[in-house]
């Protein structure tokens, strides 16, 4: 998400000479910053789903909470970093002070969530293989290290956001994990022909030493697994597995925006 961040942030430089203040009230000035902002978010990105947008429609306050500091920001010639951090900060907020809706989103949600990680290590797995660790270890806020990822990494957090905002808004009854459910999965799995076995490289003391064409590999599956489950037991999981890709710290993003 850096280059997108870093995208938005060199786009204000462009609106007036910093610190101007030329527009005729704040109001003036903030809709110039945005249109701004959207510009650099679509050039930083093409292709990619505009969060921007995204919170305009479903988030407002936080829109209007980020677009009061990018304002006083650029009012006062502040670094474009502040606004980079500004914006992660508002995508961290909204995870950490909603993210237990997405437990009551549409399945179809989850589920676009879900396939979107297949896909995020699907290409990692066809580019560095050892990058799939990393995936395992840095969670949901590891640099992207190509626009296609970045892309990929883009959809996947307007996805989460939608399932945020959908659980919120037209929510279906919260899903609580059960004590047996993950074994239940792996049991469903095996019974549908997945090497299950494959899946223990994935386990803290097996990580280390496991080949990463075997970490990608048993990744993928688990997904194409979680995809494939029924029932509530396939709801459960996939809002579990969703719920994890919550980043609720923007100490966590701090690979991103230091790209």
């Amino acid at each position: 998400m850096g280059w997108v961040l870093a995208g938005i942030a060199a786009a204000l430089l462009m609106v007036l000479p910093a610190g101007s203040g030329h527009a005729e009230d704040d109001a003036a000035l903030r809709a110039e910053l945005l249109r701004s902002m959207r510009q650099g978010y679509a050039e930083a990105g093409p292709g990619a789903p505009n969060l921007l947008d995204l919170l305009s429609d479903r988030f407002p306050a936080d829109l209007d909470t980020l677009m009061n500091t990018v304002v006083a920001a650029y009012k006062a010639q502040r670094p474009p970093d502040e606004v980079k951090t500004a914006v992660a900060r508002t995508f961290v907020t909204i995870q950490a002070r909603d993210g237990d809706r997405i437990l009551s989103a549409p399945d179809a949600d989850l589920a676009a969530v879900i396939a979107t990680q297949a896909d995020i290590v699907r290409t990692v797995g066809e580019g560095d293989g050892a990058l799939c660790k990393a995936l395992v270890s840095s969670g949901p806020a590891m640099a992207a290290p190509t626009p296609e990822i970045g892309r990929l990494f883009l959809a996947r957090l307007h996805q989460i956001l939608t399932a945020i905002a959908d659980g919120r808004d037209r929510p279906v009854p919260a899903r609580a994990m059960q004590d047996q459910d993950y074994r239940d999965f792996a049991l469903a799995a095996q019974q549908r022909g997945t090497d299950i076995k494959a899946w223990s490289v994935l386990a803290a003391d097996e990580m280390a030493g496991a080949k990463p064409g075997d970490v990608c590999r048993a990744l993928r599956s688990t997904y194409e697994a979680a995809l494939a489950a029924e029932g509530d037991l396939g709801g459960r999981i996939r809002a579990d597995m969703a719920h994890d890709l919550l980043v609720t710290d923007l100490e966590t993003y701090r690979p991103a925006l230091e790209k």
